[in-house]
C-alpha cells in the first residue's frame, strides 16, 4: 500500500460524504482516474480496494441525504442491470469458476454501485458541465508541442501538485552552449555566423548564427557561455551531443599578421621579439584576432618588414646576438 495514496483517500472520503454535488462527483472521478485497483486496505481476511471504500462512501452520502428519493429509472439503468446479470451468471467456466465468479460479482458492485451514485449526484447538464471543468482541470497539457524525451513516473503512481511527470522537448528551441576562452571572447557578437560540426556526423558542418552571450562567464574555468541557434537543423540531433563550432568574428582585408608562436609576453606586455642588426629587442604590439591557421593580427607596434623571431632555442633576453636561419630542421641529402 502507498502511504501517499493512503493520504489521497483520506482526502478524497470527506469530500465525498461531506462536499457538494459537483465536488464529490469529482472526488469520485479523481479515484477511477488516479487509484489502480492494486491499492487496497487488508483488514484480516477482507481486502478492501481504495477505489471501492470511495463509492461505498458515496453510497453512504446518497443513502444518508435522500439523493435516490428524486431518481427516476430507465432504459439506460435496465440495460446496466440487465448487462451486469449477464456477465455474473455467464462468468463460470473458468480453470477456477469460484474465483472467478467472485471477481466478476466484484467488479459488477463496483460498477453498480459507481453508476447509480452518478446518477444521483449528476442530474443535469449544468452538472456534467461542472464535472467535465473539474476533469479539464485534471488534465495534463504541455506549454509546447514537441517530444517526449523521458517518463519520469510510471502508470498508476500517485501524483501530487507540481510533480514532473514526463520531459517534453520543442526541437525548434534546441541551441548550443559553447564555453569560450575570456580572452577570445571579446569579439563574439550576436548575429554573427557560425559553423557547427556535430560529434557524430563529422564530415558535414551545419551552419549556425550566435543567439545570444551570457553577461554571468564562469568563473573556475575563465569562459563565457556563448549560445548559438541552427540555420538549418538537422533531422533526429541528439541532444546532450558535443559538438565543434567555428565563430567567424571578422572577415578582414590586407590585415598584417605574424605566426601566433611569435606572440610573447614579458613583464605582462604583449609583444614580438624583433631582430635587429643580429640582435634581439622586445617590441610591445598590439594584437587584434587570431585566426585557426594559427596567425595573429597585428594592429599596431610593428613596421613593415621588420623581421621577428618566431622560435628560438633558449629564452631570449634584450640585446641577445642571434642566428637567423631558413628552417629548423635539415632534410637529409
Amino acid at each position: 500500500m502507498d502511504p501517499l495514496a493512503l493520504v489521497f483517500l483520506c482526502v478524497l472520503c470527506p469530500v465525498v460524504l461531506l462536499g457538494g454535488r459537483i465536488a464529490a462527483s469529482a472526488a469520485i472521478l479523481a479515484s477511477v482516474c488516479l487509484m489502480t485497483m492494486g491499492q487496497l486496505l487488508v483488514l484480516g481476511p477482507f481486502h478492501l480496494h481504495f477505489f471501492r471504500l470511495v463509492i461505498l462512501v458515496g453510497l453512504a452520502r446518497v443513502l444518508a441525504r435522500g439523493e435516490l428519493q428524486d431518481l427516476r429509472g430507465n432504459r439506460i439503468d435496465a440495460a446496466i442491470l440487465v448487462w451486469l446479470v449477464v456477465l455474473v451468471v455467464t462468468s463460470p467456466g473458468h480453470q477456477d469458476p469460484r474465483g472467478q465468479f467472485i471477481n466478476v460479482l466484484g467488479t459488477s458492485v463496483n460498477t453498480v454501485v459507481a453508476y447509480f451514485v452518478f446518477r444521483a449526484l449528476i442530474r443535469n447538464t449544468d452538472d456534467v458541465a461542472g464535472v467535465g471543468k473539474l476533469r479539464a482541470q485534471a488534465r495534463l497539457v504541455s506549454p509546447v508541442d514537441g517530444i517526449v524525451s523521458a517518463r519520469l513516473v510510471e502508470p498508476g503512481t500517485t501524483l501530487v501538485a507540481g510533480q514532473a511527470v514526463v520531459q517534453v522537448i520543442d526541437p525548434s528551441s534546441l541551441w548550443i552552449k559553447a564555453r569560450i576562452d575570456q580572452g577570445q571572447a571579446g569579439s563574439v557578437r550576436a548575429g554573427q555566423p557560425v559553423e557547427i560540426v556535430l560529434r557524430s556526423d563529422a564530415s558535414r558542418t551545419y551552419p549556425g548564427t550566435v543567439e545570444r552571450i551570457d553577461w554571468v562567464s564562469d568563473p573556475v574555468t575563465e569562459e563565457r557561455i556563448v549560445n548559438i541557434g541552427f540555420t538549418s537543423r538537422p533531422e533526429a540531433i541528439p541532444v546532450g551531443e558535443l559538438v565543434e563550432v567555428t565563430i567567424r568574428t571578422a572577415l578582414l582585408a590586407n590585415a598584417r599578421s605574424v605566426p601566433a608562436a611569435a606572440v610573447k609576453r614579458v613583464d605582462r606586455r604583449e609583444g614580438l621579439w624583433q631582430v635587429a642588426s643580429g640582435r634581439a629587442t622586445f617590441r610591445p604590439v598590439k594584437i587584434g584576432v587570431t585566426t585557426l591557421d594559427g596567425r595573429s593580427q597585428i594592429v599596431d607596434g610593428l613596421d613593415v618588414g621588420a623581421e621577428v623571431v618566431v622560435h628560438s632555442e633558449q629564452p631570449l633576453q634584450p640585446d641577445t646576438r642571434v642566428k637567423v636561419v631558413a628552417t629548423l630542421v635539415h632534410t637529409a641529402p
